[in-house]
């Protein structure tokens, strides 16, 4: 037996976006606010400041498929913003062309998927795969794809949708494709560089038809192809690499080419790009294989000169002006974007910026429209070659003055450090960076600049064979300047720890050869200096892991340390901070207890002598973070859980006592975390570095938003290379805190974008997950803003007016049609209102008209579904607002129970988990999840909407309309028994190609 469509009477919906579970399950509904005092949706790398997040000048990722191999830039919509086009490998084999449509701020929303199969291998190749023209002269901008096995084009609509593909010439095997006019008729061709051996030329009719092929057998695999005019004749030329070889072919006017000089490139190319590099008017040659990267200048009679090379080694490269100089500028793709910036006579030095593990292809255009040049980037995610790490995505690096992009720079280092830390050491009024690594036996110091940061100084350790960990700088010798105290965790023969202190020669600069060593206890790990016998002299205190200890050294203030003195502590301290925690004027000490889910409070007598008292947090704490959270002056702690994927906070009662945890849902592993004020609200937030279940490690960095109270909400998500450690400091001198993020051997220097005069004045978010970007007809948003009205006023009868309290939203879609929006609720700083039906795909403008007849407008994207789930706390995250229908062996009965319960202790609704009772299939019961949500109703089919449940496949029964309440959709899924025991597991719905968010669920 399956539950009926309309199955879900059961559940209250409260405030239109809220769903909790009641007993009786009586369907009640209210038009009010979604919650008391909401705030726009912290979703990913929204500009905003203050209570409205944080933005950090960082790559923005979009979703872009699973394997993306190709990227190109073109209006597809013809609302004059840049849109994109992806070329995804699926785990099929099939190609999958993704339409992401630019909303004018460098925002990029997944429209649709157009796949299909061809005969013969999909094609690795990623240079030039792409390319958009107008190949039926009706104005509108068509796409051409080389496959691999046939070159597939796709005709526009003008609207973001297209014709079915076509295959002009099946046969070719193209790996490179390229549209001009080749024949001076005012027509685009194509030409097409095949894993054959042949370049096939296809001369256009005009109207998206080509005539009979020709070919050019250039005698060897080629592997790319690019155009210029290479002679001066004003006729573009071909460029060919097939094997080692380079090839020219010179255009003849008429549609055909004569071969031109040729030279042996060594190996194979795996990326090239042509353009003036040197300002002569000649055009030049860089390619990259193997080897490296080489630069060969043009003779402008189709030639080129000898070899040189170059820093720039690529699988890709894009050319553009970014500086606006008129002289061509570099962008190399390989695991990251560089710029080599043009000049005079060659190119320049090169500045590398993060934007993914593995990134391959990039378009280049004025995606935000402000007058500067883009970069769009794909990466393919994880290493690039499994479809079951990270999907890969689309990074925007919003251009700057100078040619400069909006993401991190590195500092290089020789490996990856395993601890930084930031300090003012040669006190200029910049923060410093100081970091540990293992096996190269060395802390690196990293001066920063009015330019930037200096080169690293390294310091070795006199002890051999050790992984260093952790440092601690202060005046221990009392002459004025800092000097340098370092860690060091083992040694290949002993698990003793030993540190070194390094005397300061000049400010920032420390002695290598005066360096003194000392022993501790066994594997210490972390590091803290303060003067705890109050003698006037900075003493030093260390976490042992090993012996479950600290080690204390007193400064004998004759420039060194006596014997440590030991101080237990609970089961393997990881992580020790120092502050007044009692009030009483003498340093103490906390330890973060790993392994015994406690926290070591050491209460220093200012005489060199601690009481213990230990602190249960309930998990297993990696770190410790040391900050006044609340602002009553007493130091607080903040404990990132290795295990819970939570963030506890412990706030300062005085005298040395802690109120209970504070605990806030991260809803992932931490594995490092900063405190600092990241919205420039005052208030302390968290910065959280980490994984979940899903993810590859250490991909990404969260921002969490502090409200004063120990609780932090959700305000920002980057990602980044390997990210593992952090720390906060003001590296660029303006007021704001930046993040420093070790990614493998690199520190990311990430500067704080946050300004409350850059945000947009109006955010619509999806009323059930509070993501951006994209909407559908019917769905259900929430608009955020300021000054809409002076008292909420909430719809009370159907249909829903469309003005409410004076206020009224209008939405204009991409072909001019101007709709009014059904109200649910009106307020000062916030509005829900139905999106209204029948518009059509592409860009949209929304536009809210006050009561005071002030208008606030956002550019918005729109497509036929974009699925979002509620979720039982009213944010899109943690447990989901539905229902299990259970329908009981034998007999058939009904009956329904919730999936959440409150929390009082957390204040928040958690999962309630699901039991499926005795009995194995099918004498037994039958469970079914009816989740809640909007902007599913109008998908293609039921065959297009898919659903995972942890990690089974779920058979999507029903996914449509909630009867008839507005907006409102349901989806029905059938539970399988192989989740018995399951626990805490995530539940994801992908309609029309596009995924929902995703919401929890729990099972015993």
């Amino acid at each position: 037996m399956k539950p009926s469509k309309k199955s879900s009477r059961f559940v209250s919906i409260r405030s239109i976006a809220i769903l909790s579970i009641i007993p009786g399950f009586c369907f009640c509904f209210s038009f009010g606010p979604l919650r008391s005092g909401a705030s726009p949706a912290r979703s990913e790398n929204t500009a905003a400041c203050d209570n409205q997040g944080t933005k950090f000048k960082v790559a923005s990722q979009f979703a872009g498929g699973r394997l993306p191999r190709a990227v190109a830039a073109g209006d597809f919509n013809n609302d004059g913003f840049p849109d994109l086009v992806v070329a995804n490998l699926t785990p099929n084999s099939e190609w999958q062309l993704s339409i992401m449509l630019g909303n004018g701020r460098g925002e990029f929303a997944n429209v649709s998927n157009i796949g299909f199969r061809l005969s013969g291998n999909a094609s690795f190749s990623i240079t030039n795969a792409l390319a958009v023209g107008d190949l039926n002269n009706d104005g509108r901008q068509d796409i051409v794809f080389a496959s691999g096995s046939s070159i597939v084009l796709l005709l526009s609509k003008g609207d973001g949708t297209f014709a079915a593909p076509v295959n002009p010439a099946p046969n070719s095997q193209p790996n490179a494709v390229i549209v001009a006019d080749f024949n001076g008729d005012g027509k685009s061709d194509i030409a097409a560089a095949g894993n054959n051996g042949v370049v096939t030329l296809l001369r256009g009719a005009g109207d998206g038809t080509f005539g009979q092929p020709t070919s050019i057998n250039a005698g060897a695999f080629t592997v790319t192809m690019g155009s210029a005019d290479l002679n001066g004749d004003s006729k573009p030329d071909l460029v060919v690499f097939a094997g080692s070889m380079s090839l020219t072919y010179l255009n003849d006017g008429s549609g055909g080419f004569t071969k031109g000089p040729t030279f042996d490139a060594n190996s194979s190319s795996i990326a090239f790009a042509l353009g003036d590099f040197n300002g002569d008017g000649k055009q030049d040659l860089i390619y990259s294989d193997f080897g490296g990267a080489r630069l060969r200048l043009g003779d402008g009679m189709g030639g080129f000169g000898q070899a040189s090379s170059l820093d720039a080694a690529a699988s890709s490269y894009v050319v553009a002006d970014l500086n606006k100089d008129n002289r061509p500028d570099l962008i190399a793709l390989n695991g990251g974007v560089s710029v080599l910036t043009g000049g005079a006579t060659a190119l320049g030095a090169r500045t590398d910026y993060a934007a993914g593990r593995v990134t391959v292809s990039a378009a280049v255009a004025d995606f935000n429209q402000d007058g500067l040049l883009d970069v769009a980037a794909i990466n393919q995610g994880g290493s690039g070659f499994s479809f079951s790490e990270t999907p890969g995505g689309v990074f925007f690096l919003a251009g700057e003055a100078g040619g400069r992009l909006r993401a991190p720079t590195p500092v290089v280092l020789r490996e990856p450090p395993n601890s930084i830390k930031v300090a003012d050491l040669n006190k200029d009024g910049r923060p410093d960076l100081i970091t540990t690594a293992g096996s190269s036996g060395a802390t690196n110091v990293v001066l920063s600049t009015p330019n930037g940061f200096a080169s690293p100084q390294t310091y070795g350790f006199t002890f051999g064979g050790r992984d260093y960990r952790s440092t601690a700088f202060a005046d221990f010798n009392n002459d004025g300047i800092v000097d340098l105290a370092t860690l060091g965790y083992n040694s290949f023969v002993s698990s003793a720890g030993a540190l070194t202190v390094f005397p300061g020669t000049s400010p920032g600069v420390f002695n290598r050869d005066r360096g003194v060593d000392y022993n501790i206890g066994n594997n210490p790990d972390s590091l803290v200096a303060a003067d705890f016998n109050r003698d006037g002299f900075v003493d030093l205190a260390s976490a042992n892991v090993g012996s479950n200890d600290v080690s204390i050294l007193f400064n004998n203030g004759r420039n060194g340390f006596g014997m440590d003195t030991r101080v237990p502590t609970g089961l393997e301290p990881r992580s020790i901070v120092t502050a007044d925690f009692d009030g009483d004027g003498n340093p103490d000490l906390a330890v973060a207890n790993r392994n015994g889910a406690t926290v070591s409070m050491l209460l220093g007598d200012g005489r060199g002598g601690f009481n213990h008292r230990l602190i249960g947090v309930g998990a297993n704490p990696r770190s410790l973070l040391v900050a006044d959270i609340n602002g009553d002056t007493k130091p607080d702690l903040v404990i990132p859980n290795n295990i819970t994927g939570a963030v506890s906070v412990l706030l300062n009662l005085g005298s040395g006592n802690f109120g209970p945890p504070v605990n806030s849902d991260i809803s992932r592993v931490p594995f490092d975390a900063a405190v600092a004020d990241f919205t420039g609200d005052g208030k302390l937030d968290l910065a959280i570095s980490g994984f979940s279940t899903t993810d590859i490690p250490n991909e990404r960095v969260s921002v969490f938003a502090g409200d004063g109270l120990g609780k932090f909400t959700p305000a920002g998500e980057y990602q980044f290379p390997a990210a593992s450690l952090l720390a906060a400091g003001d590296f660029n001198a303006d007021g704001l805190s930046d993040l420093a993020v070790i990614g493998g051997s690199n520190v990311w220097i990430v500067t704080n974008a946050c300004n409350s005069a850059s945000g947009n004045a109006l955010t619509n978010v999806s009323a059930a997950s509070f993501r951006r970007l994209l909407f559908s007809p019917e769905m259900i948003v929430a608009a955020f803003g300021s000054g809409f009205t002076d008292q909420p006023v909430s719809a009370n009868s159907l249909p829903l007016p469309t003005q409410l309290g004076g206020v009224s939203v209008k939405v204009k879609d991409n072909l001019g049609v101007e709709r009014l929006a059904p109200l649910f609720f009106a307020g000062p700083g916030q509005i829900n209102y139905q999106m209204p039906g029948g518009i059509g795909g592409g860009s949209a403008l929304v536009t809210v008209n006050s009561a005071d007849n002030k208008t606030s407008s956002e550019t918005v994207l729109l497509a036929s579904t974009s699925p979002s789930l509620f979720s039982a706390n009213a944010d899109g995250q943690g447990v989901a607002a539905a229902v299990i229908l259970r329908i009981k062996f034998p007999g058939g009965e009904q009956s329904y129970e919730p999936v959440a319960q409150f929390d009082s202790a957390q204040g928040k609704f958690v999962p309630l988990p699901i039991d499926f009772g005795p009995g194995f299939e099918p004498a037994a019961d039958q469970l079914f999840l009816v989740l809640f949500g909007t902007g599913i109703r109008f998908r293609n089919s039921l065959s297009d909407v898919t659903a995972t449940v942890g990690n089974q496949t779920a058979t999507v029964l029903y996914a449509g309309p909630q009867g008839n309440l507005v907006g409102l959709d349901q989806v029905n899924l059938r539970l399988s028994r192989n989740l018995r025991g399951a626990g805490e597991v995530n539940v994801t719905v992908i309609a029309d190609g596009k995924s929902a968010n995703v919401p929890k669920i729990a099972f015993r």
